[in-house]
């Protein structure tokens, strides 16, 4: 087996993509910064494979600072030889990552080989469910409209971003860093809000991949749920995508909210993958 690290993000996604994008929806992660990548390099980023003898793609990694390490694992034949061949390579090259992302049975896996040559601790910090939607299913129609939210929205959509985090138990940010990033998807028209008479519920369009689209920061506050906002508000933005020319709509969810997943299936997503975030702590 042999490690190889890519400097040019077009080989790489040349060399990745046939792999990638047989479920490009369940590895959106992974598409997506492989494409922010080619357009735009981040420094002290991560792009690497591990090859067996005869050339073949046994794991594909992308680590983009200060985020966590994406894996992904082609084939099963060798996966466990090849994540731990990578683990060791990374802790013998001190790459320190603080975590990382992937496929269930992957990220187990080398994490237990990295926490051992690294000595340190892991712990679950998401379990997520991977959804496609190409067809939106008819639902219950409610008052309100979609609107794309303009700079006024910094009233309030900072305090519901800073909720959003604490309930899906997301790596914590400073409200400063929350609000800058909040204001930067809203001179890109990234958020999109419910209105019945007030903002009730938002939704956010993330990352561009090469057939779809992802959704995110899915949310309603508290005094404004189970009156189906939500609902409306991701199945209109899902739709509108799906007009504006995309082949799918994809997210994902916490598997340990059963209220959410309900929803999404009944909207018409499917559920295509097993996602699993785990951090390294020192022991």
């Amino acid at each position: 087996m042999y490690y190889t690290i890519y400097e040019n993000a077009t080989h790489f996604k040349e060399e990745t993509f046939p792999m990638l994008l047989k479920n490009e929806a369940a590895n959106n992660l992974l598409v997506g910064n492989i494409l922010r990548l080619e357009k735009s390099p981040i420094e002290g980023r991560l792009m690497a494979t591990v090859k067996d003898e005869a050339g073949n793609i046994l794991v594909i990694a992308v680590h983009t600072p200060p985020f966590n390490l994406c894996l992904y694992t082609p084939t099963k034949a060798k996966a466990q030889e090849a994540l731990q061949f990578l683990a060791k390579t990374l802790y013998e090259k001190k790459i320190s990552i603080p975590g990382v992302i992937g496929e269930d049975e992957t990220v187990e896996t080398f994490s237990l080989f990295y926490c051992t040559y690294t000595r340190q601790l892991s712990k679950i910090i998401m379990r997520l469910n991977a959804y496609k939607l190409t067809t939106v299913n008819a639902y219950q129609a409610i008052k309100g409209s979609l609107e794309c939210a303009t700079l006024d929205a910094l009233s309030y959509l900072p305090y519901w971003q800073e909720h959003f985090i604490k309930e899906c138990h997301l790596p914590p940010s400073s409200f400063d860093t929350i609000v800058k990033s909040i204001e930067t998807s809203l001179e890109n028209e990234r958020f999109y809000i419910w209105k019945d008479n007030h903002p009730v519920s938002m939704v956010g369009k993330g990352r561009q991949l090469k057939n779809g689209i992802v959704i995110s920061n899915v949310y309603t506050p508290p005094y404004f749920r189970n009156q189906h906002y939500a609902t409306a508000c991701v199945g209109t933005i899902s739709q509108r995508l799906l007009d504006e020319g995309h082949d799918f709509v994809a997210l994902f969810a916490d598997r340990d909210n059963p209220i959410s997943n309900k929803m999404y299936e009944a909207i018409g997503y499917q559920l295509v993958g097993y996602t699993k975030q785990i951090h390294f702590t020192k022991n």
